[in-house]
Protein backbone atom coordinates (compact mmCIF):
# COMPACT_ATOMS: atom_id res chain seq x y z
CA UNK A 1 0.00 0.00 0.00
CA UNK A 2 1.38 3.65 -0.89
CA UNK A 3 1.16 6.58 1.54
CA UNK A 4 0.76 9.82 -0.59
CA UNK A 5 0.44 13.11 -0.33
CA UNK A 6 -2.24 14.62 -2.24
CA UNK A 7 -2.60 18.35 -3.27
CA UNK A 8 -6.15 18.82 -4.54
CA UNK A 9 -9.65 21.26 -4.46
CA UNK A 10 -12.02 20.99 -2.16
CA UNK A 11 -16.03 21.73 -2.06
CA UNK A 12 -17.39 24.10 -0.42
CA UNK A 13 -20.51 26.01 0.79
CA UNK A 14 -21.62 29.05 2.58
CA UNK A 15 -25.05 29.42 4.31
CA UNK A 16 -24.92 33.51 4.98
CA UNK A 17 -26.59 36.32 2.70
CA UNK A 18 -24.82 37.51 0.08
CA UNK A 19 -25.08 39.82 -3.26
CA UNK A 20 -24.48 38.65 -6.38
CA UNK A 21 -21.16 40.10 -6.90
CA UNK A 22 -20.40 39.14 -3.34
CA UNK A 23 -21.32 35.11 -4.66
CA UNK A 24 -19.18 36.15 -7.57
CA UNK A 25 -16.01 37.29 -5.59
CA UNK A 26 -16.72 34.15 -3.26
CA UNK A 27 -17.12 31.56 -5.39
CA UNK A 28 -14.10 32.08 -7.96
CA UNK A 29 -11.56 31.61 -5.21
CA UNK A 30 -11.16 27.37 -4.61
CA UNK A 31 -9.89 26.20 -1.25
CA UNK A 32 -6.47 24.36 -2.40
CA UNK A 33 -6.25 21.36 0.20
CA UNK A 34 -3.32 18.94 1.47
CA UNK A 35 -3.70 15.49 2.42
CA UNK A 36 -1.65 12.99 3.10
CA UNK A 37 -2.44 9.19 4.12
CA UNK A 38 -2.81 5.83 2.87
CA UNK A 39 -4.06 4.92 -0.39
CA UNK A 40 -7.22 2.05 0.45
CA UNK A 41 -9.09 2.44 -2.42
CA UNK A 42 -8.44 3.70 -5.83
CA UNK A 43 -10.50 3.58 -9.20
CA UNK A 44 -10.68 5.60 -12.46
CA UNK A 45 -12.52 8.87 -10.78
CA UNK A 46 -11.76 8.57 -7.12
CA UNK A 47 -8.60 8.22 -4.71
CA UNK A 48 -9.44 7.49 -0.98
CA UNK A 49 -7.06 8.23 1.54
CA UNK A 50 -6.80 6.74 5.30
CA UNK A 51 -4.34 8.14 7.90
CA UNK A 52 -4.78 5.63 10.66
CA UNK A 53 -4.36 2.04 10.73
CA UNK A 54 -5.53 0.19 13.50
CA UNK A 55 -3.42 -3.23 13.21
CA UNK A 56 -6.39 -5.75 12.66
CA UNK A 57 -7.75 -4.39 9.44
CA UNK A 58 -9.32 -1.50 10.04
CA UNK A 59 -9.00 1.98 8.63
CA UNK A 60 -9.83 5.12 10.08
CA UNK A 61 -9.96 9.06 8.89
CA UNK A 62 -10.79 7.97 5.34
CA UNK A 63 -11.25 10.67 2.55
CA UNK A 64 -12.61 10.19 -0.77
CA UNK A 65 -11.31 13.12 -3.08
CA UNK A 66 -12.39 13.16 -7.37
CA UNK A 67 -9.80 12.79 -9.21
CA UNK A 68 -10.96 15.79 -11.53
CA UNK A 69 -10.41 18.00 -8.33
CA UNK A 70 -6.40 16.91 -7.87
CA UNK A 71 -4.04 19.18 -8.61
CA UNK A 72 -0.64 16.91 -8.03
Amino acid sequence: MKYKTVRWFDHFRDGSWKTLEDIKEWATKPIPCITKGWVTYEDKNILVLSASFDGEGSYGENICILKKDIIR
